[in-house]
This record gives structure tokens, sequence and C-alpha cells, in this order.
């Protein structure tokens, strides 16, 4: 359709087309021309606002899911897909090192480990698992900590508490991923179930839910 009208006239020649025509006394043909051609660019004009709201539309939606770490992140240790292999002090990328010693100065336990596209430390300061994903060159990715629900702040366990009142908080994983806001996974247990909660920016989404085996 747009293609039709970039072939057009201009709308300036096509009024005074019809004013000729009015001279000639042959308006109508003309002004029915004339009005196929405003239903037309009409019809033009809608699509793309229509187009417009879409994409706007996709591109908000695309950007909510982005403040999300996927679903890999939420695993402390190794999977079958990013094998763990443990390194040394003097095998780790000398940026990694600086931000780590400068970050965590207090870190107790600390063990090193290489993956296919990252460099991993694991570590424990305070009653809190650490695990800190760097990339090859050095560059932080994110920290998630894991902790029970005594060290999750009162506020978030009171929401949760007031939604599940018969469940339990077993677990809390946060993860802290920038420029992303920080997400925390709940587990919650309760005699007959398993849910995982996903928080962010005080949104509470039910990520998981399994039944327990009998």
């Amino acid at each position: 359709m747009a293609k039709n009208i970039g072939k057009s006239f201009p709308l300036s020649y096509l009024f005074r087309q019809i004013m000729v025509a009015r001279h000639r006394q042959d308006c109508k043909v003309h002004f029915f021309k004339f009005s196929r051609m405003k239903k037309i660019v009409f019809i033009g004009i809608g699509i793309l606002i229509t187009l417009a709201i879409t994409v706007t539309t996709a591109g908000q939606s695309a950007y909510i899911k982005l403040e999300y770490p996927t679903a890999s992140h939420f695993q402390m240790g190794p999977t079958k897909e990013n094998v763990f292999i443990p390194t040394y002090h003097s095998e780790v990328n000398s940026r990694a090192m600086r931000h780590f010693l400068t970050k965590f100065a207090e870190a107790s336990n600390e063990k090193w480990y290489f993956t296919r596209n990252m460099i991993i430390v694991t570590f424990t300061v305070k009653g809190i698992d650490y695990r800190v994903d760097y990339s090859k060159k050095g560059h932080w990715i994110e920290t998630i900590r894991t902790y029970n629900e005594t060290k999750l702040s009162a506020d978030l366990t009171q929401t949760v508490k007031t939604s599940y009142p018969d469940f339990h908080i077993s677990l809390v994983q946060e993860i802290e991923q920038r420029p992303y806001p920080i997400v925390y996974i709940i587990h919650l247990e309760s005699k007959t179930k398993l849910i995982k909660l996903q928080v962010c920016n005080g949104v509470v989404d039910e990520w998981q839910k399994f039944e327990k085996s009998k």
C-alpha cells in the first residue's frame, strides 16, 4: 500500500486538478479520485499508528523480561552444561582477583573455578554463602548470595508470610546483576508443596510449584 501512495501525485497537485475540473464541469470524477486517495492515506496512517503501538508494546515486554536473570543463574553449583573446573589463585585473571579482594575482604573458604565462559569464586561471609561470576577477562558479571530466613529483610519476610501463611521459608537466593534490580528467589515449603517465588522491585511472582512425593 505504501508503494502505491509513493507513486501518486502530491496533494497540492490534486487540489489544483479539482479546481480545474470544476471549471470543466467534471468535478465529480476527480473528486471521487481524490476521496479515494484520501481514504488510502488515512488507512496508511492508521496502519502506521498500529505498527508503532505494537513495536512499543513489544519493546516494553522485552525490557520487563530483561529485568530477570535467566534460570541458569540460580544454580549455585556446576551443571551438566556448565562444568566447574577447580583452579589456583595464580591462574585467575588479575582484574577478577583485585575486585574480589576489594569487595570481599572478609571472605573465608574461597574456591576458584573455570567454566567454559566464566571465572567463578565461591566463599562465605558472615554465614552467607556467595558465588561471584566474572568474565574470562575478569569483569564482574553477578553476585549470588544464599542464606536462610533469618537473614531476609523483615518487610520482605512479612510480604511472603502474608501471602503464604501455611509455608515456611527454607532458602533464599539473592541475585545481583548490573544493571538490573536485585532479584530474590525464595524457596517455600509446606507439608505437601514446594514453591519458588521470584521477587523483584516489590513484585512477587510464583515461579515454580511442586507437589511433594508421598
